[in-house]
């Protein structure tokens, strides 16, 4: 065999190992991408739940006291609880698919995690999303874990000596729905993201098929 035969063949073997240990890891995903499908979903019905109540305290918060005449404005003025008093659940799931993204996302393994889920629009979404965003803070704000929510809520609040009038309020109400209208779906859109991850990748990995075979060896170059 000829040095350039030889060469061709330890690239192509060297290839098919490194695509063989991604697909390995985008088989570790599948538990803890499940698991944030189901705890990320209760949270995010919760958030839909306490809608009014949300954006009325991240208002409230952020003038820390409001004049009287102004109370007419709220749905639920009663409120007399802080961040801690929601029920959101922090996953513990998210510390082990960032694990993994990191791994995933590696200068020896990304082009071959890119190569992989090009293999279904379901896996190339799935990507795209996760790719582009890295940090846990990220997901779990989406996702309204109780650390999420608490980095949501921390506002700067206005000055005692700032005049409050009703149009202020009113602008500060619409911007924390647009806020919490705009974390709500992202997060849907995740989850939905998440799932079709799951249905798609059990499909491809848990079936009797040799579909992935035969895509390793067209990559490696063996046929």
């Amino acid at each position: 065999m000829s040095s350039k035969g030889v060469t061709r063949r330890a690239i192509a073997q060297a290839n098919k190992k490194k695509l063989e240990e991604v697909v390995q890891l985008f088989r570790k995903l599948e538990k803890p991408v499940l698991d944030i499908v189901v705890e990320g979903s209760k949270n995010i019905e919760y958030a839909l739940n306490c809608y009014d109540l949300i954006y009325e305290f991240w208002t409230l918060k952020k003038f820390n006291t409001l004049p009287a005449e102004y109370e007419k404005l709220f749905i639920d003025f009663e409120i007399h609880f802080d961040d801690k008093d929601f029920l959101f659940e922090d996953i513990a799931a998210l510390n082990d698919l960032i694990k993994i993204f990191e791994e995933m996302n590696n200068s020896e393994n990304e082009m071959f995690a890119f190569w992989f889920a090009n293999y279904r629009f379901e896996l190339r979404e799935f990507r795209s999303i996760t790719w582009r965003v890295k940090e846990l803070q990220y997901y779990e704000k989406l996702l309204f874990t109780k650390n999420g929510f608490d980095e949501m809520s921390n506002v700067n609040q206005y000055p005692h000596k700032m005049k409050i009038d009703e149009e202020t309020i009113r602008k500060e109400l619409a911007f924390n729905r647009k806020k919490l209208d705009r974390n709500i779906i992202g997060g849907l859109q995740l989850i939905y993201a998440f799932y079709r991850y799951i249905e798609t990748i059990h499909k491809i990995l848990h079936m009797d098929s040799d579909k992935i075979g035969r895509g390793i060896r067209q990559f490696t170059g063996k046929e």
